[in-house]
This record gives C-alpha cells, structure tokens and sequence, in this order.
C-alpha cells in the first residue's frame, strides 16, 4: 500500500521516470554543482535568478539529453498499465 496526502492506494499501477537535480545540472551544461550552492530564489515575490557561478561549465549536448527524456516518456507510456476497475 503506499500513502500520498490523503488518498491510499493498493495494487494501483505505477511508472515514472525519477530524475535526480544532478541530472539536470549535467543536462544544463554544469559541472561540480550541487543544488544547495545555488544562489537565488526564483519563486519569492522579488524574484532573483538563479546564480550559477559556481559552477563549472561543460559542454553538454542538450539535444541528445532531450531525446533521451522524450524516449524514456514513449517507453513509460508503452508500459502503462490497462485501464480499468481495481
């Protein structure tokens, strides 16, 4: 059974893909970052951008990162379960 908020499910099927910040920091072209070093607040009432000047810049190949991400969305919804009554 697995509890979220208010609601339990039991024997609901379940497939995500889980990406973790450092994945994202690598597919956005940083290097030796951590999301707790990054300075900003984006979502206060007076905005700051993030400031990333900490971190190193790779180069990294957005488009083959996105393709990655696109295949992975086909593939979990070639995997979902068939709808019906649990």
């Amino acid at each position: 059974m697995t509890n979220f908020g208010n609601f339990n499910y039991s024997d609901a099927p379940m497939n995500f893909l889980e990406i973790y910040d450092g994945d994202i920091l690598y597919a956005s072209g940083l290097s030796q970052c951590e999301m707790i070093y990054i300075t900003g607040s984006p979502a206060s009432i007076s905005p700051i951008p993030p400031n990333v000047s900490a971190c190193q810049t790779i180069t990294s190949d957005t488009l083959a990162t996105q393709t990655e991400l696109n295949r992975a969305s086909q593939k979990l919804l070639s995997i979902a379960e068939p709808t019906g009554s649990w």
